[in-house]
């Protein structure tokens, strides 16, 4: 029987990802075999309406996807704290975690309103960090609210981001209803951290507009080469995107203003980007691009670390 030759096989391979691509469009441009199943959400306040629950819910909604609520009402307090005191900070905990529990068959009538299901409003007593990064591995997406204020203590937004290892959509201060991103801005840098954002965006891609913000490229694995190297514009197109690609020439401390200026210009209604920081005693340490693009971003980002 005759074996099929290399070029047999590269077309086969070419034809079935023809085929994927083409069987990916479904409804308003979502993508079926890599549709995010299930979204996890930060709940910051008990009461849970906030941005993001409320971005979530649409999210969820569109995309045909399940989503989990959480709600963590952490202790901040140590061992030298008065007893007296610590026991006022207890007891503040637990009608926080009340408070949150009852919210409970209102966000899931509001949730099964807008066709969400399944829907899960989970409650935990704990840091947000932790009680995230726990539930986060069975999740495609987590989002975020940007908070003014944040003390690291569990519950700021680079904990949150570099910790949970899932793609997290981190809402500016000052955002609208919410629309499916349609015009996608990249920052793409050749980084394990930007290619997992990717990633996380291909349910985005067919149909969209993107700019491919491409900067200079780290280099992983000095002394691996490929023949062709990979094309990043040319695999988003591969997964229906229409790509503008804009050279970044800017340093590093200057990449993420640079990043943001082009979005901006672009119209873009989500910014997709690598998440890169650190681990510091008790802290986590975002990078000066991450950091800058969180501090002054308009439009939500998907971050990935």
């Amino acid at each position: 029987m005759p074996q099929p030759t290399a070029s047999d096989k590269n077309q086969a391979c070419v034809g079935g990802m023809r085929e994927a691509v083409a069987t990916c469009h479904i409804g308003a441009g979502l993508h079926a075999r890599c549709a995010m199943k299930t979204i996890l959400v930060h709940v910051r306040e008990p009461q849970g309406d906030t941005p993001a629950v409320q971005h979530a819910v649409a999210l969820a909604a569109a995309m045909h996807a399940g989503l989990t609520a959480v709600y963590a009402a952490p202790l901040y307090f140590g061992s030298a704290v008065e007893p007296a005191l610590a026991a006022v900070l207890i007891e503040d905990t637990r009608r926080l975690v009340a408070a949150a529990i009852a919210a409970r068959p209102g966000f899931l009538a509001r949730a099964a309103a807008a066709g969400v299901t399944p829907c899960r409003w989970l409650v935990a007593e704990g840091r947000p960090d932790e009680a995230l990064s726990q539930v986060a591995p069975r999740h495609d997406l987590l989002m975020l609210d940007h908070a003014d204020g944040d003390t690291g203590a569990g519950s700021d937004i680079a904990g949150i981001v570099l910790r949970t290892g899932i793609a997290c959509v981190v809402l500016p201060r000052s955002v609208g209803a919410f629309r499916q991103p349609v015009r996608l801005a990249i920052g793409w840098n050749g980084s394990s951290e930007a290619m997992r954002a990717v990633h996380a965006a291909l349910p985005l891609l067919p149909g969209a507009e993107v700019l491919l913000m491409q900067g200079e490229e780290r280099e992983r694995y000095p002394g691996l080469a490929w023949y062709p190297p990979f094309d990043i514009a040319e695999y988003l197109r591969e997964h229906g995107a229409k790509v503008e690609v804009q050279p970044i020439a800017e340093r590093a401390d200057a990449a993420g203003g640079a990043l943001l200026a082009h979005a901006d210009a672009f119209g873009a209604d989500l910014l997709v980007m690598g998440a890169y920081g650190r681990g510091r005693f008790s802290e986590w340490v975002l990078g000066g691009v991450t950091r800058d693009a969180l501090r002054l971003a308009r439009m939500p980002l998907l971050l990935c670390h």
